[in-house]
């Protein structure tokens, strides 16, 4: 099996996911086959380069003129579904939707049919779904790991006001992981979406590119890197524990 881990040094965006698999190896002509096969209207993606405190690592950024911007679970479900793509990866991302709809529902109390998303309902936002799925299929991914998620405090502004953080949804959603408290105040990132919940192997770097960072443009450095793990056992046929930090083959 095929294992990708993801190591969150500070969230975790979808254009720094789709990034990190980008450096990883996916062509960028298949990220812009994925926008054409969604047909949402005029929308530009262009990929960056981005450098910070020395590092680099790519990252996306999805325009879309007279993009509705508000969409329920039922429209981002024909969209995904009408697109010429894997199907494999169409049945990922509206799994990823549905998975966000059933806490929408939950914290406003209403069938998941009636959940309306706000800025996860955008062009941008449907794009780094749906193309971090493609890309996981290309690349041959079986299973997506994570380990310890950092944790902020505060407020952020919401389309329904003032909400703490981590929002009611977002609360919902790390139900089960294991966290850690960071010294920021409001997000690390603007999005809610996330592995599959299994605990994560230390990664160690194969020879060759079998890795990649994604970054946010943000003021505090927020990378997150994506790579081939160690087996899921060692020699003796124990799994390592979950959250231990990268050895000296982790990288960028």
């Amino acid at each position: 099996m095929k294992i990708a881990y993801l190591d969150f040094w500070t969230g975790l965006g979808g254009d720094m996911l789709v990034g990190a698999l980008l450096d990883a190896g996916w062509p960028e002509e298949r990220l812009f086959a994925v926008v054409r096969a969604l047909k949402l209207g005029p929308t530009e993606v262009t990929v960056e380069r981005r450098t910070q405190r020395g590092m680099t690592g790519l990252g996306i950024r999805v325009r879309a003129n007279h993009d509705p911007h508000e969409r329920h679970l039922h429209e981002i479900e024909a969209l995904i579904g009408a697109a010429d793509l894997p199907a494999p990866a169409k049945a990922a991302a509206i799994r990823t939707f549905r998975a966000l709809g059933e806490v929408e529902a939950r914290v406003h109390g209403i069938p998941i049919e009636q959940v309306h998303f706000h800025e996860i309902g955008a062009a941008d936002s449907i794009v780094d779904i749906v193309a971090a799925a493609v890309a996981l299929h290309d690349l041959g991914v079986e299973r997506l790991e994570a380990g310890v998620i950092p944790m902020t405090t505060g407020f952020v502004e919401m389309d329904h006001g003032r909400l703490p953080v981590p929002a009611p949804a977002t609360a919902l959603l790390l139900a089960g992981w294991p966290l850690r408290p960071v010294a920021i105040e409001g997000v690390l990132h603007p999005d809610r979406r996330r592995p599959d919940r299994h605990p994560g192997t230390p990664p160690r770097l194969a020879p060759g590119h079998d890795g990649g960072a994604g970054w946010l443009r943000r003021r505090y450095p927020a990378p997150s890197r994506v790579a081939e793990p160690r087996p899921a056992v060692d020699r003796r046929g124990r799994r390592p524990r979950c959250g231990r930090r990268p050895g000296r083959g982790g990288g960028a």
